[in-house]
């Protein structure tokens, strides 16, 4: 378990920014050797890392963008984010995770097989 995460998320939305245009796949590499995964606060930091790696990942743009790029981001990010927290299979982190979704509900998509 002191591999990396190798965090994915498919890019492909013709509405989206030119960076997310052309729906190329982009990965980051998050670390996770470091953090105890069944502490409060190592879950907590994983997730934070993950949060950082999807908006990475996504290409999330500081500052103002229009409302659809806005949108085609924070539907990557929701995206990648689900399917780093199934990928990671950590219980404490999926339950912060899910405390953190509207609601406080199971995250939807297609992060499950």
């Amino acid at each position: 378990m002191n591999r990396p995460l190798l965090l994915a998320a498919a890019l492909a939305c013709a509405l989206a920014a030119p960076a997310l245009a052309h729906g190329e796949e982009h990965s980051i590499r998050v670390e996770r050797a470091d953090l105890n995964l069944q502490s409060e606060s190592g879950a907590a930091a994983m997730l934070n890392r993950l949060e950082s790696a999807s908006k990475g990942v996504c290409g999330v743009a500081n500052g103002r963008v229009d409302l659809t790029t806005r949108n085609v981001e924070r539907a990557c990010v929701e995206e990648a984010m689900a399917d780093a927290i199934y990928a990671l299979d950590a219980p404490l982190v999926t339950a912060l995770y899910e405390d953190r979704l509207p609601g406080g509900g199971v995250a939807q998509g297609d992060a499950q097989p």
